[in-house]
């Protein structure tokens, strides 16, 4: 016997389940997926280990109350991340098109699904097929009824291809619910904690990179690796540095490598435990320590860098902030963007806030959004603050 469910009756399903593992073969979920209280990360091997009956989880692809962000993240846990025994258990499809009330009937819907949900760029019809296809298709795997493995294969293979670009997201922010954050007592979370938990972002790494200026001329390359730690903490308190002090000189080896050590901690909606997939699931932002331009090129060689030439504009985040929206664009399909610039409210990285150079200060003030009068545009701006590398001295 299968069970479907969808909405919040996913939610109430799993409760259900949890109380009695053994009443159903299989669940099927629909515009709502497994709780991540279900998701066990496996410390010895790094991969996830899930904890409910075996359930289909169909997603639509402009479902406007369970976001498709949360959709990839599904799919990173229940078809990426799994052992080989775990395959095929928990396989995530997405219908290209549907709506949260693709699931529905569109003359029944609430005023609350009405108000939120996107618009579905397939029929009603169109939708209800392919959902019914897709649930007798893995019914039927699950009974061994008909060989039609290598067609549930090929929708999951196609629902990953659509989500990939979200998960590459997810890695590049270092997700905290990919992993939890290491938050080790040293500075540099060591690298035997990386299947347990994540050592921190890759992007705020490439971050520094951007922040510490050319090196090229004097044939030196920077090398950044990030450590997620709560950026209050002052006991230990931790901060950003060169590796070992080291300043390259002209007696160095060429070229030089520079090894820099971040500092970061993601902030996260406050409504995310709740895990309705109606919040975003990425990070609101990034509270990131890094050197200043000053510093790296001190250290790269350069004679006596001029701190207010180099750091006393207000573009260092902006910089980093538009490589972001950047990279993000890159990755978005043709359809995807031809949609942004249609309908999108598009993202302006604006100035830098700041420099706010008291510690707390800096920590509690959070970016600024602030959309144009015709929902068009929004400009954005990060918090900064910067000091010279003699701040202590002065």
């Amino acid at each position: 016997m299968f069970v479907a469910s969808h909405s919040l009756g996913t939610v109430q399903i799993q409760s259900f389940l949890k109380k009695n593992p053994d009443a159903f073969e299989a669940s099927i979920m629909m515009g709502g997926g497994l709780l991540r209280d279900n998701y066990v990360n496996n410390n010895a091997t790094g991969l996830t280990e899930i904890t409910t009956t075996p359930s289909l989880s169909i997603f639509g692809t402009k479902d406007g109350l369970y976001r498709i962000s949360r959709s990839a993240e599904a799919y990173f846990h229940q078809v990426e991340n799994i052992a080989p025994a775990m395959k095929n258990k928990y396989p995530v499809v997405v219908v290209e098109g549907g709506s949260h009330g693709t699931f529905m009937d569109e003359k029944m819907l609430s005023s609350f699904v009405a108000k939120n949900d996107l618009m579905p760029e397939i029929t009603e019809a169109e939708g209800h097929a392919k959902i019914g296809s897709i649930m007798v298709n893995y019914i039927k795997v699950q009974l061994e009824l008909d060989d039609e493995l290598d067609t549930l294969e090929s929708n999951v293979s196609v629902a990953g291809d659509f989500l990939e670009p979200l998960i590459e997201g997810m890695k590049e922010e270092g997700s905290y619910f990919i992993k939890i954050p290491c938050y080790n007592i040293s500075t540099i979370n060591p690298d035997w904690q990386k299947k347990q938990c994540m050592k921190g972002s890759p992007w705020i790494g490439k971050a520094q990179v951007i922040n510490g200026g050319s090196t090229s001329a004097e044939d030196v390359i920077v090398k950044s690796s990030d450590n997620f730690h709560r950026c209050y903490s002052v006991a230990p308190h931790h901060l950003p540095d060169v590796t070992s002090n080291k300043t390259c000189g002209p007696n160095d080896p060429k070229p030089c490598e520079l090894d820099i050590f971040t500092v970061s901690e993601a902030f996260y909606n406050r409504l995310s435990p709740f895990d309705d997939g109606m919040s975003e699931n990425a990070a609101l932002e990034i509270k990131a320590k890094l050197l200043s331009t000053q510093n790296v090129q001190m250290h790269a060689g350069v004679k006596n860098p001029d701190f207010n030439k180099l750091d006393g504009d207000k573009v260092h985040c902006k910089h980093i902030n538009q490589a972001s929206l950047e990279w993000g664009l890159s990755k978005a399909s043709k359809s995807a963007i031809e949609r942004y610039n249609k309908f999108g409210n598009k993202l302006v990285i604006g100035d830098d806030i700041g420099p706010l150079n008291i510690g707390p200060l800096w920590l509690w003030t959070y970016m600024k959004l602030t959309p144009n009068a015709d929902k068009t545009e929004t400009v954005f701006q990060a918090p900064y603050m910067s000091t010279p590398t003699n701040y202590w001295e002065s």
